[in-house]
Parts: C-alpha cells; structure tokens; sequence
C-alpha cells in the first residue's frame, strides 16, 4: 500500500536539501547516487555536455554528472584509494 506524499520529493526532505548549481566546486568531493549506490565522486571540470566531469573514488572511472541535484553533499576526508593516486600519476590504472 502506497502512503500519499512518500514520493521521490519526500525522500529527499528526509535527505536533507538538494545541492544548488552555485554550491558545486571544480575539485570538490561529493556524494552522489552512481548505478543504484551512493559512492563518492571528485569534481574534474565542467563538461561540454553540461555539468561537470567526475571521477568515481570507489572505482577510478570517470562519469558525468548533469545536475547538481545528483549530488547528494560535500565531503572533507575522501576515504578511497583512489581519492589521490589519479592527481600523483596521471591515470585512473
């Protein structure tokens, strides 16, 4: 049985706030919902389609990110093994 108002919006009041446009930094790491798990993702730059170019930390791969509402909040201490190594060596292998 379906309870009114528990929709796709109630979920995200329950979240918190979505992540405005203004609020996304080049660099900056997020949280973000990529293939049905939230992982965390570092901002590389804007991208020619619109939105910016990620990096997944959890697996090295890079992704697009269309709105800043896919974002789901900042982190300070990007806990992955992939947070630093692509910036020290050039390569996501």
């Amino acid at each position: 049985m379906r309870v009114a108002g528990a929709g796709k919006s109630a979920l995200r009041e329950k979240a918190g706030e979505e992540m405005k446009k203004s609020e996304v930094e080049i660099g900056g790491v997020y949280r973000a919902k990529v293939s049905g798990k939230v992982v965390e993702v570092r901002i590389v730059g804007p991208s020619y389609l619109g939105g910016w170019n990620a990096d997944n930390l959890v697996t090295g791969r890079g992704l697009h990110i269309k709105t800043a509402a896919r974002l789901q909040g900042s982190i300070t201490n990007p806990r992955s093994r992939w947070s630093d190594s692509r910036a020290r060596s050039g390569n996501a292998g």
